[in-house]
């Protein structure tokens, strides 16, 4: 039965590939996780937290400011409300999917990837840092930076993608590349690369931190894409567990006809 050989044959290497990519931990690597986590307030009581504040987006245009609300429950459920002066845009994600104004956003295979790294990334003790035990999350120590005027140790986390085609490095496919600065052991920002030859490089600086709740959250987030400022989020308020609503987390998305 050669095509039943074949198929035995293309499973068992396909299976063997992937047993080859088991995450690894670096003990140093950990240590530092470890101590950000516990500077950050990972280990407060979390239910919910909403954030009020403005974001700004930029072009060669100059900048665009509006009103922006986020929310999120859970360890992944995030919904994001800009008001605009062309109406309120919605945008909700269980860390899957997302829908964009109540239609389900169709995603590229790196964004999709990409997606299932995001947590509550808005606060630094909820993104996948506070992941770093799980199994499948392989935890690296990169070396030291000042880039950002701090001394900091480099450290990445990262985990294979689903849907991740046979063959391919699972843990270069998406990674996030935190700066924890030494001296307060906070996250001083964040970096997130691909292997994916046409997509940007994207880095969070976070700044102008404040303990609310027992979390560390920084008030001012500023989004660079390939080196270039694109985003600012900076907010006015921020409060943990107020009870907000589980409906708005809900994934009613519709499926766009637009071909």
């Amino acid at each position: 039965m050669p095509k039943v050989y074949l198929c035995l044959l293309l499973l068992t290497s396909f299976s063997e590939i992937f047993a080859q990519q088991s995450a690894t931990k670096d003990a140093t690597a950990k240590a530092i996780v470890q101590q950000s986590l516990a500077a950050l307030g990972s280990g407060q009581n979390f239910v919910d937290v909403q954030a009020t504040g403005t974001t700004t987006t930029y072009s060669d245009a100059g900048g665009l400011s509006y009103p922006v609300t986020l929310q999120a429950s859970g360890t992944v459920n995030v919904r994001t409300t800009v008001d605009k002066p062309s109406g309120t845009r919605t945008y909700v994600t269980d860390g899957i999917s997302l829908c964009a104004d109540g239609i389900a956003t169709q995603l590229g295979a790196d964004a999709q990837s990409d997606l299932s790294l995001r947590k509550i990334d808005f606060v630094p003790a909820l993104s996948i840092l506070s992941q770093y035990g799980d199994p499948s999350v392989q935890v690296q120590y990169i070396g030291t930076d000042s880039s950002t005027g701090a001394l900091t140790d480099v450290v990445s986390l990262t985990f294979i993608p689903p849907g991740l085609s046979p063959g391919l490095d699972g843990f270069q496919a998406q990674q996030r590349i935190f700066f924890i600065d030494r001296a307060t052991s906070l996250a001083s920002k964040v970096q997130s690369t691909s292997t994916g030859a046409s997509s940007p490089q994207a880095e969070v600086v976070f700044s102008k931190y404040q303990t609310i709740g027992g979390f560390a959250v920084p008030m001012d987030q500023a989004t660079y894409i390939d080196g270039n400022l694109a985003q600012d989020l900076s907010f006015t308020s921020v409060a943990f567990n107020t009870g907000l609503d589980s409906s708005l987390f809900a994934m009613t998305c519709e499926v766009s006809n637009g071909q």
